[in-house]
């Protein structure tokens, strides 16, 4: 998923790529949830003969049946004004600025609403999350962080990489105006993100979490 939110419009730009197989039988037709996205282009490595929306759904039909066990991509361009799924909260809603963010909170069927998928936890898939932001503003998202660079238009472009399956709710995304408290336990190192305005707080809200992890490890005798 490749995004560029637009804080001011509360609306995200961006484009979905898929890469798939079909498993058992070929394949003449695709179809993701996708609810209210606003379809510019629909490309693949396959010939696509038509696409359309259902506002329920974006429906790929082939040119000729996909064969089985075939890697195939579809990649979607799109813009989408979430109503559900992903949340901005910015200064015309009544947030400080300084407190500009969005998340996404997808379970379990509401990451339909700002890019298209399988939308269902029976089916489990690695991704990848490049968001494109102002160049102040910290992304967070699935995995760790492959890099993190500038992009066009004075933003950069923040690239994370998830290579274990999970199914679409749990993919994630935290893009804005953060501070952070960093701590170590062991040889894992903590970071705790805030609202900008509530940077005091944090040490607080997460003194503990260290002794949390070590009463874990020892009760079910597995570290972190």
């Amino acid at each position: 998923i490749d995004v560029t939110p637009n804080f001011r419009e509360r609306s995200v730009a961006a484009t979905t790529k898929i890469r798939f197989k079909p498993l058992g039988a070929s394949v003449s037709e695709l179809r993701l949830n996708a609810e209210d996205l606003r379809v510019q282009q629909v490309t693949s490595t396959a010939n696509v003969q038509a696409h359309y929306s259902t506002g329920k759904e974006i429906v790929i039909t082939f040119a000729e049946p996909l064969p089985v066990d075939q890697e195939q991509e579809v990649a979607i361009t799109y813009t989408a004004f979430p109503r559900k799924g992903l949340y901005f909260r910015t200064a015309e809603m009544g947030y400080k600025p300084e407190d500009e963010h969005l998340f996404t909170q997808g379970e379990d069927i509401e990451a339909r609403h700002w890019f298209p998928c399988f939308d269902a936890p029976n089916e489990k898939f690695t991704s990848e999350m490049t968001c494109r932001v102002p160049k102040e503003m910290v992304v967070l998202s699935n995995g760790k962080l492959v890099s993190e660079e500038p992009s066009t238009n004075g933003l950069k472009a923040v690239h994370w990489l998830q290579d274990k399956p999970h199914v679409s709710y749990l993919i994630s995304l935290v893009a804005g105006h953060f501070k952070k408290v960093e701590d170590q336990y062991k040889n894992i190192h903590l970071a705790f993100y805030t609202p900008a305005s509530q940077i005091d707080l944090a040490q607080n809200s997460f003194a503990e979490t260290k002794e949390m992890m070590a009463f874990f490890e020892e009760e079910i005798g597995v570290p972190y």
